[in-house]
């Protein structure tokens, strides 16, 4: 499953790092080259997606990092 290839591309040091309790980001300069594609509106609604998201988690850290790059 995806819990299975996010730790196996952890372990094998691509893409993503892990920041705890199953949680993995990419890797900063996997997502900058990602980010450079997006068009602003789409990044715009990403973030509010994964604010969405963190916030029905209860992870309120999270939540709050989205709602500010969603500005």
């Amino acid at each position: 499953g995806s819990a299975e290839t996010l730790r196996g591309l952890h372990e094998r040091g691509l893409f993503v790092i892990s920041v705890g309790d199953g949680v993995y980001r990419y890797h900063r300069l996997f997502h900058d080259f990602l980010q450079a594609g997006l068009e602003p509106d789409a990044a715009r609604d990403l973030h509010r997606r994964a604010a969405a998201y963190f916030r029905a988690i209860d992870r309120p850290e999270e939540t709050v990092y989205h709602l500010l790059e969603a500005e």
